[in-house]
């Protein structure tokens, strides 16, 4: 009887012993699986963010035309279709598929020959293949030259391209031409007259009045910046009877009033009634609005209100000097190419194994659905772990 007792507790505590060691074994691998699949899709971004930065590193690089190039002498090479007018860098295939996007840029590297010799070129590729993500270094323009395996077990690679518009952008209700013409100031409190492109306001007194022109703005949105800039004038009576407050000039509501207080801003109409002041204000709207808000001017009086006293604005220009954030396309065009600023890529990497090496963990349907792939796991893919990365990767030498 005791035989038996002590075989059965030593058969318990190998039983338990076994167990744990198990449960550890699991749950170290389960960490390495999260850790590899972490590491290896990290060291895979940062390689593609190391070449796409540095494209056309070690170039001369001018300014020529609307496009950044190098200093290339007759070596035309460097051109994806010269004559198609794609001026891009960048080649690309773009799919919201599992079939994954590819993408290449041709540029120009300075080793062991001049630049006009047309013999540095450098092609570097990626791509999704099945579950692979590859990478094909070419001399040149790529032919036969192998992909090479860079990361396996890839659900997704998807890229964006992110445009910056010009910066140089009229509101299309508010054109230089129609700015110039006082009669179309016709909202506010404020006395407008003046010919053509002199704006002259009149009517101050002690309480704040405003001069707002009659189109709304197209689109104002906080992210963007704005420039006002006019040419200001005053009489001697008018500087007599003012201080650095007295005038703002920004965006307003029909009524006059403003959504925020930095929908405005101060400026000094200038220190002589002889020499005019030329002025270019920045100002970045508090809240978004879609035709609801007008340019405007207010201003009043300290003490007085004598009618003698006047300000004359003319040279009125409204524009859009920044855009503060990325357009991004999926396929874009040869002339959206050649403005590329940017390249967005979203990587889904999924464990090799299923329950014996990942725990599941909430599938981050969102996140991936940023990327424009809509992706739900099925089968044994519903037991595995799943990683997802985003990297925004500034391009710098487009066009080289």
């Amino acid at each position: 009887m005791e035989l038996m007792v002590a075989i059965v507790l030593t058969g318990f505590i190998t039983w338990l012993t076994l167990s744990l060691f198990a449960n550890e074994n699991r749950s170290y691998t389960k960490t390495r699986e999260r850790v590899r699949l972490q590491t290896d899709s990290r060291e895979a971004l940062r390689l593609i963010e190391q070449e796409v930065r540095n494209m056309g590193y070690k170039t001369t690089v001018a300014i020529s035309a609307n496009r950044v190039q190098s200093s290339i002498g007759t070596c035309a090479d460097v051109w994806m279709d010269a004559p198609g007018g794609d001026s891009s860098s960048f080649g690309f295939e773009n799919t919201k598929t599992l079939a994954g996007d590819s993408i290449s840029f041709l540029f120009h590297e300075l080793q062991n020959g001049p630049l006009t010799d047309c013999t540095n070129l450098r092609t570097i590729g990626y791509r999704q293949y099945g579950s692979l993500l590859q990478r094909r270094w070419c001399n040149g323009g790529c032919t036969n030259e192998p992909w090479i395996g860079l990361l396996d077990s890839v659900v997704s690679f998807q890229i964006r391209y992110g445009l910056i518009a010009n910066p140089t952008d009229y509101s299309s209700l508010n054109s230089p031409a129609q700015l110039q013409t006082s009669a179309l100031w016709t909202r506010g409190t404020m006395t407008k007259s003046g010919t053509s492109p002199d704006l002259v306001l009149g009517g101050f007194t002690t309480l704040r009045k405003t001069a707002i022109f009659s189109s709304p703005i197209d689109t104002l949105d906080p992210t963007q910046t704005w420039e006002i800039s006019f040419t200001s004038l005053p009489n001697d009576a008018l500087l007599a009877d003012m201080d650095s407050t007295s005038f703002k000039v920004g965006f307003y509501k029909s009524d006059g009033s403003v959504t925020g207080t930095g929908d405005t801003m101060s400026f000094s109409t200038g220190f002589s009634s002889g020499t005019p002041r030329t002025l270019a204000i920045q100002i970045s709207p508090t809240t978004y609005s879609a035709g609801g808000l007008y340019l405007g001017f207010e201003g009043k009086l300290k003490t007085s209100t004598k009618a003698a006293w006047g300000l004359t604005l003319s040279s009125i220009s409204l524009r859009r000097v920044s855009r503060g954030k990325y357009n991004w396309v999926e396929n874009p065009t040869i002339a959206q190419k050649n403005k590329v600023r940017a390249i967005d890529i979203h990587l889904l990497v999924k464990a090799r194994k299923t329950t014996q090496e990942a725990s599941p963990g909430p599938f981050d349907s969102v996140a991936l659905g940023q990327s424009g792939l809509s992706y739900t796991p099925t089968g044994t893919d519903v037991n595995r772990s799943f990683v997802i990365f985003q990297r925004v990767i500034p391009v710098v030498n487009n066009g080289i």
